[in-house]
């Protein structure tokens, strides 16, 4: 599938032709791709795992603590 345009790289627009067909279109350059069948993909991305953002239960081993408790 083109997605940029080979010539100045830019994204290309789909757009309705005078014919009532859809085509990829480039604003910059007069380059136009014809679509000419159905275009359907999709991509599945491995999701990364969750750390702990402070390290988890070793990262409040040495932390200073004090017996006092908040008022709620």
């Amino acid at each position: 599938m083109v997605a940029f345009c080979p010539f100045c790289s830019n994204l290309l627009f789909v757009e309705e032709n005078q014919h009532g067909k859809l085509q990829f279109t480039c604003n910059i350059c007069p380059l136009f791709f014809p679509v000419k069948k159905l275009i359907s993909y999709r991509n599945y991305y491995k999701l990364k795992e969750i750390d702990d953002v402070l390290g988890g239960e070793e990262a409040w081993k040495n932390v200073d603590s004090t017996e006092e408790r908040c008022e709620v």
